[in-house]
């Protein structure tokens, strides 16, 4: 999946234990809307790039980020046996952090039967997150559920479904062509009231009355 263009959606998720629901909602969103309207780090970010950074970069750089929260999303521990949320450093927490402050649009995704956390059992930079309307799906009614978030990220600004962005360069490419065209006719007319100066009319006037020279043309029959 390459990298989000500004105006794309982000997509959360923690590989070991949602990597095959996001990695599956990621096609339908980029058949929608362009794969370079989707960020998935699977394959989006390259070698020896600093991981955090290219995160925060793209989350700055979309208009929705989507929370995908399966039934051990929040209580997932690190090899230390830690919760991984209470990590500062932890890149899931970076992401839904990174969209809070900025004021991206979140849509938590519920994963089959996932119960969407509360503020109190979230760490506080994350407390945001619980007031967000959710969205749930189910591998049964996958096609449904994800047109009904489609659906929803459609309302959101500057995320275009590939059709409506042919249709938008159609627009504005005729857009520009039409003021092309008007600043063509203004030139056109102005060069037509310079021809026919009123100043230079009278001048013009008196030279048609001029008599001709002598020892101009003979008259017919002489």
């Amino acid at each position: 999946m390459s990298k989000a263009q500004n105006g794309g959606i982000f997509v959360s998720y923690r590989r070991q234990e949602s990597s095959h629901l996001a990695g599956r909602l990621c096609d339908r969103l980029a058949d929608r809307f362009g794969e370079g309207q989707v960020f998935i780090d699977v394959d989006a970010i390259g070698p020896g790039v600093d991981f955090a950074e290219e995160i925060n970069r793209a989350v700055a750089a979309c208009q929705v980020l989507l929370a995908v929260i399966d039934r051990s999303w929040l209580t997932a521990a690190d090899e230390r046996g830690r919760r991984r949320l209470d990590d500062p450093d932890d890149l899931v927490r970076l992401e839904i952090e990174a969209a809070l402050a900025r004021d991206v649009l979140v849509i938590p995704i519920l994963v089959e039967d996932a119960v969407m956390p509360g503020g109190e059992d979230l760490p506080e930079s994350l407390a945001g997150l619980a007031r967000r309307n959710a969205l749930r799906i189910q591998h049964e009614s996958f096609r449904d559920d994800a047109g009904r978030l489609i659906k929803a990220i459609e309302k959101a600004p500057l995320v275009y479904p590939v059709q409506e962005d042919a249709t938008r360069e159609a627009d504005e490419r005729a857009a520009r062509e039409a003021d092309e065209r008007a600043a063509r006719e203004a030139e056109e007319e102005a060069i037509r009231h310079v021809a026919i100066d009123p100043e230079r009319i009278p001048r013009y006037q008196h030279e048609l009355r001029r008599p001709p020279p002598r020892g101009g043309a003979s008259k017919i029959g002489e």
